[in-house]
């Protein structure tokens, strides 16, 4: 059996009310780095996938002892994203923000050696219906789009790194990766 610790917290609004809504994911990578931990179990220690599923706003994962710590990078039921640096597992019973602040970065950590050459990449982050997202202020694909759940695709540069969705909904323009 191997020695783990918990990373275990609620998602709370402001006010300390849990959010108990169902979605969103959680990717646990080595402090510091983009890499995914090695290795994340559930509460039986069976090795689960990285980013791991809420439960009703709730994470729930163990991680190897010798993990002294991690950075979480959260997409929330809500639509929303935290990202959580320098956890120690065990450190935190809840997780709060705000739901009701309409604007929202999005830090999706990508790292190469996660990945599998010249096989396009998902990182488990999906954006909830509806939800409208506005890239203006990064060097990416898409300028403003809305996401609905019609086709989605996914496109990127050569070298496998890819911007999220675009669909048949897309409100604004596209234009070339620089």
């Amino acid at each position: 059996m191997v020695s783990t610790r918990a990373i275990d917290f609620q998602l709370c609004n402001s006010q300390g009310k849990a959010i108990a809504f169902s979605g969103g994911v959680a990717q646990i990578c080595t402090a510091g780095s983009p890499d995914k931990t090695p290795t994340v179990y559930d509460i039986n220690q069976a090795v689960i996938a990285n980013p791991v599923a809420l439960v009703r706003g709730r994470l729930y994962c163990e991680v190897p002892k010798a993990v002294g710590s991690v950075d979480i990078y959260m997409s929330t039921p809500t639509g929303h994203f935290v990202v959580l640096k320098g956890v120690v597992p065990g450190d935190r019973q809840e997780v709060r923000y705000d739901p009701l602040d309409l604007m929202s970065t999005w830090v999706i950590p990508f790292s190469i050696s996660d990945s599998v050459a010249n096989v396009e990449k998902d990182t488990g982050f999906d954006f909830v219906a509806d939800q409208l997202g506005n890239a203006q202020q990064l060097d990416c694909t898409i300028e403003l789009f809305r996401v609905c759940n019609i086709e989605r695709r996914n496109v990127g540069d050569p070298l496998g790194i890819h911007i999220f969705y675009i669909n048949r909904c897309s409100i604004g323009q596209r234009r070339q990766d620089r």
